[in-house]
C-alpha cells in the first residue's frame, strides 16, 4: 500500500490491530488507511485501530516480536474527541448535530451509535447534497465513522431528474397496488395529516402562495387516479386544482376535531383535490395549521420534506431548488428491477413462513376503523437516550433491532409460538439506482414486506438480540424486492396468494428533529380520524413507534371488538418492560459478534462463530 513500508496485524482481545511503519516521507492517517483497506477487504478484516511505529520490534532471529508490540491506547482513543477540520467534515458534523439534537459530533462518531436511523439518514443525505456534498445511503451504512464518511463523500453531480411541471402517466408503485388491493368501503378517505403550531401569525394569502409553489415543486401532490378496464392508473394533474384551502374559527367550547369535521384530503380520486389545508383561529388568539394529503400521494418521509419546503416558501421570494428524481422515474426503474435483479430473491420470499394467527378473544367481532383502540406508552427520556446512544456497541445493532427483539419476545410469549410473522414497513428509498436520487422526492415510496422472527427456546436477552439481528440482516435489500415481485413481476407465483400478516410494525424514527427555530412545530391537540370509520383495518394488531420530543412513544392499535383492552394493555406494558430490560443488558454486557458481522463467511452460524472467537481469546 502506498505510504506504508511495513505492517503487521494481530488480534488483541477480539479486536484486529494493525501496526504500521510509514514509508519515508509519508505520514498516513488511520482513517485514510481504513478507507483504502475497506475498498479491498470486507469490513471485519479492516483493523479496529492503527498504531504508528518507527520500526517493528524484532526477535533475535529477525522475525516480528509480537509480544513486544505496544498495546493500543484504547482509553485515550475512546475518550478523545476528534473535532472536524476540513470544510466537508465541519459540514457533516454540523448537520448531524442539528438532526440528532447533539451538542457536538466528532470524526470518530458512528451515525447509528449516535441514534441515527434510516429515515434521519435520508434527511442527512438531502441536506448534505444541498451543500454540495454527495453521500449515498449505502455509504452511510458502510462507513464506520463520520470521518470515514467525509473521506468517501464526493462532489454533487448532475442527476437524472425531470424538471418543470410534470404531466402524463405514472406507473403505480408496489405500495399503491397494495392499497387498491384492499377491500375498502371508502378509498377516498385514507389520509395522512399533521397539525402545526405556527410561531408567528400566518395569513391566508401567503399560505395560498406557498401551497401553489409546493404543488409545482412536488409533482406527486398533483396525482390523480382512475379505474378503467378493471385496473387502476395514475397521472399528474393540474397545479391549479391540486389543493383546497379554508379558514375556520374554533368556538369557545369546540374541539379541534369537531372544527375540522368535513375537511379531509380526499374529494375525488379522479378529479381531486387530494391535498387540503385549514387555518384554524383558536379562542385565545393562537392559530393552528392543519394539512392533510391522501396517503396515495405521500409517506412519512414526504412530510418532512413538505414541512421544510413550506417554511422556506412561506412569505419568501419565489426561488425553488432543482428537483430530485421524479416518482415516475423511480417507478419505471422499479418495474424494470422487478423483471431483472429482484428475480434472484424469489426463492427467499417464497420460503418465508406463512402468517401466524393471533389468539383473538372474539373472532366474530368487527375489525373496522371505528372499532380501533389505541394505547400509548412512553419510555423515559433517560431510557430513550440510552436506547439511542448507549446500546448498540455491544451487538452492533440499530434501534429497530431492539424494538423488534422486545416485540418478538412479547408476542411469542403471548401466542405460545416459537416465532412470529409480521409485516414490516420501510421507507423504500433504497440506494439501488446510482443515477437516481429520491431523498427529496415526495410520494408514497413505502415498502411493506413479511418478516418471520423465530426465537430459541428459553432464550436469554443476548440470544434474543442476536437471533433477531441475524434474521433482519438476512433480508435482501431491506425488503425492497418483495413488493416489486408481488405486484410488478409478470409472474408473481406464490407471492400473489400470500395472506397478510396479523401484525404490522412501523418504526418512524425521530418525527420532530431538526431546527428548533423553525416557523412551525407539531401541535399536541387531537385531530380527526385519518381513515373512514367504515373501512376495514388492514391488520389485527398495529405497533407504531416513534421518537418525539426526545421520548420513545409506542402506540398499540387493535380492534376493541376482537381483542380485550385489558389484555392488550398488559402486552404493551410487557413489551415496554422487555425493551427496558434489553437496553439495560446492552449497557452492561460485553456483547458479541454475530455471523452478519462477517459477510464473507457465508453459511457460518452463531455456534461456529463462537467457537472460532473463543480460540482467539
Amino acid at each position: 500500500m502506498a505510504g506504508v513500508a511495513q505492517a503487521v496485524a494481530i488480534v488483541t482481545n477480539g479486536q484486529l490491530i494493525a501496526y504500521v511503519v510509514p514509508a519515508q516521507g509519508h505520514a498516513p492517517q488511520a482513517g485514510q488507511l481504513a478507507l483504502a483497506l475497506r475498498e479491498q477487504l470486507p469490513s471485519y478484516m479492516v483493523p479496529a485501530a492503527f498504531v504508528m511505529l518507527d520500526r517493528l520490534p524484532l526477535t533475535s532471529n529477525g522475525k516480528t516480536d509480537r509480544k513486544a508490540l505496544p498495546a493500543p491506547a484504547w482509553s485515550e482513543q475512546q475518550a478523545a474527541f476528534q473535532p472536524p477540520s476540513t470544510p466537508t467534515e465541519r459540514t457533516l458534523c454540523t448537520l448531524l448535530e442539528g438532526l440528532l439534537k447533539l451538542e457536538r459530533v466528532g470524526l470518530g462518531d458512528n451515525f447509528f451509535s449516535l441514534g441515527g436511523d434510516s429515515i434521519v439518514g435520508l434527511q442527512f443525505i438531502a441536506q448534505a447534497r444541498g451543500r454540495g456534498i454527495a453521500i449515498t445511503p449505502r455509504q452511510l451504512f458502510q462507513q464506520r465513522t463520520v470521518g470515514e464518511l467525509a473521506l468517501v463523500a464526493g462532489a454533487v453531480t448532475a442527476l437524472d431528474a425531470e424538471q418543470g411541471i410534470l404531466a402524463g402517466a405514472v406507473p403505480l408503485m408496489p405500495i399503491q397496488h397494495w392499497f387498491f388491493e384492499q377491500d375498502l368501503t371508502d378509498k377516498v378517505h385514507w389520509d395522512q395529516s399533521v397539525l402545526l403550531r405556527p410561531h408567528a401569525p400566518l395569513t391566508a394569502d401567503l399560505i395560498h402562495a406557498a401551497l401553489m409553489r409546493l404543488v409545482e415543486q412536488h409533482d406527486s401532490l398533483r396525482l390523480r387516479f382512475t379505474f378503467e378496464h378493471g385496473q387502476w392508473s395514475q397521472q399528474y394533474g393540474d397545479a391549479r386544482e391540486a389543493y383546497a384551502f379554508a379558514e375556520r374559527t374554533v368556538g369557545a367550547n369546540e374541539t379541534i376535531p369537531h372544527a375540522l369535521s368535513g375537511f379531509s384530503a380526499g374529494a375525488d380520486l379522479a378529479r381531486g383535490p387530494l391535498l387540503c389545508a385549514v387555518l384554524l383561529h383558536l379562542p385565545g388568539g393562537e392559530q393552528r395549521l392543519y394539512l392533510a394529503a391522501h396517503h396515495l400521494l405521500v409517506d412519512t418521509v414526504s412530510w418532512r420534506i413538505l414541512l421544510e419546503d413550506f417554511a422556506n416558501m412561506y412569505g419568501r421570494p419565489a426561488s425553488q431548488p432543482a428537483k430530485t428524481s421524479s416518482l415516475r422515474q423511480w417507478a419505471e426503474r422499479v418495474r424494470n428491477y422487478a423483471a431483472t435483479q429482484a428475480q434472484a430473491q424469489r426463492g427467499y420470499w417464497e420460503a418465508q413462513p406463512a402468517a401466524t394467527p393471533l389468539p383473538v378473544d372474539s373472532p366474530e367481532g368487527g375489525n373496522h376503523v371505528r372499532d380501533q383502540v389505541a394505547l400509548l406508552e412512553k419510555l423515559s427520556a433517560a431510557s430513550t437516550a440510552d436506547l439511542l446512544h448507549k446500546t448498540h456497541q455491544a451487538y452492533r445493532t440499530q434501534v429497530q433491532d431492539l424494538l423488534l427483539a422486545a416485540l418478538a419476545a412479547t408476542l411469542c410469549e403471548w401466542s405460545g409460538a416459537d416465532g412470529i410473522t409480521l409485516d414490516l414497513e420501510g421507507h423504500g428509498r433504497e440506494s439501488l439506482f446510482a443515477d437516481l436520487d429520491v431523498s427529496r422526492t415526495v410520494g408514497w415510496f413505502t415498502t411493506l414486506y413479511p418478516v418471520h422472527l423465530s426465537l430459541p427456546s428459553g432464550a436469554a436477552d443476548a440470544q434474543v438480540i442476536q437471533a433477531v439481528k441475524e434474521q433482519m440482516r438476512a433480508i435482501p435489500e431491506h425488503g425492497f424486492g418483495y413488493g416489486a415481485l408481488r405486484y410488478l413481476a409478470e409472474d408473481n407465483g406464490q407471492l400473489g396468494k400470500r395472506p397478510r400478516s396479523a401484525v404490522l410494525f412501523n418504526y418512524l424514527g425521530r418525527i420532530d428533529g431538526g431546527d428548533s427555530n423553525a416557523m412551525l412545530s407539531l401541535a399536541t391537540e387531537a385531530t380527526p380520524p385519518e381513515q373512514a370509520p367504515a373501512n376495514q383495518r388492514t391488520h389485527e394488531l398495529e405497533i407504531v413507534a416513534a421518537i418525539q420530543q426526545d421520548v420513545l412513544q409506542v402506540e398499540w392499535r387493535f380492534s376493541g371488538q376482537r381483542l380485550r383492552q385489558e389484555k392488550q394493555q398488559q402486552l404493551l406494558l410487557g413489551f415496554m418492560k422487555r425493551l427496558r430490560q434489553l437496553i439495560d443488558h446492552c449497557q452492561h454486557s460485553s456483547g458479541a459478534f454475530t455471523p452478519s458481522d462477517f459477510p464473507m463467511a457465508k453459511g457460518m452460524n452463531q455456534q461456529t462463530l463462537n467457537k472460532l472467537l473463543s480460540k482467539l481469546k
